[in-house]
């Protein structure tokens, strides 16, 4: 009753059906190929959710049974269909079945269109200690004239924890900085705090104050949270 409804005219019921789906597991297993036929639609409902993005949640909640499906579509996958798969990917990214697509995910990080890096470095986060070979990857971002990947690079090496160490000069550096580039600077905080003080010669306590003894309040919070974080 409920796979027509995916190929509804109206939005509004494409992003209520998948939610519905879901609910049936494990029998929705039959719905995955229609599910990732709409990772490819682009519209949003009146309350402004996409379609791909709910088809997605729903795949995620249907679980690695769909993973078979979208490693077939994935060389190939482009605009929200790419965005949606890596979405899947990285919230079963504690899966082994999810874990084994690493190395496409790296290779497509160094190689692929510049449109996907940022999709693929989340996605690379969410896949655990398989996705150690990136760290030189995230290492470069850090550095991107975008701050958005400078960002989830910054989120990227956090998840790697002391293993990332090799990127604490150009954290401080990035924390240090002030003006425009708030939104990297507390993530990079906040990154250095989730590395933790694998290197005696640096102080991070103190950098952690300073930040928290700044005007801004935004700045504040993002220094005590990254303060918290050395335990």
């Amino acid at each position: 009753l409920l796979l027509p409804l995916l190929k509804s005219e109206q939005a509004d019921i494409r992003t209520r059906a998948p939610e519905a789906i879901s609910l049936f597991t494990p029998q929705c297993g039959v719905a995955i190929p229609n599910l990732v036929e709409l990772l490819s639609d682009t519209a949003k409902n009146v309350r402004l959710q996409s379609v791909w993005s709910i088809a997605s949640d729903a795949l995620i909640w249907i679980g690695t049974a769909s993973i078979p499906v979208l490693e077939k579509e994935l060389p190939n996958a482009t605009g929200t269909q790419f965005f949606g798969i890596t979405a899947v990917f990285a919230g079963l990214g504690e899966h082994a079945e999810a874990q084994a697509t690493a190395p496409f995910f790296l290779e497509h990080l160094r190689s692929g269109p510049a449109h996907h890096r940022w999709a693929t470095m989340y996605c690379l986060s969410k896949l655990g200690d398989v996705a150690k070979p990136a760290i030189p990857e995230y290492l470069s971002y850090l550095g991107d004239s975008n701050f958005n990947l400078q960002v989830i690079a910054c989120r990227a090496l956090a998840e790697q924890g002391q293993d990332a160490k090799a990127a604490i000069p150009k954290l401080i550096e990035l924390t240090q900085k002030k003006g425009n580039v708030l939104s990297t600077r507390t993530h990079a905080a906040m990154c250095l705090g989730a590395i933790g003080p694998v290197d005696p010669e640096v102080n991070l306590v103190e950098l952690f104050k300073a930040m928290i003894a700044e005007p801004n309040a935004f700045c504040q919070e993002r220094g005590l949270i990254a303060l918290g974080r050395l335990g």
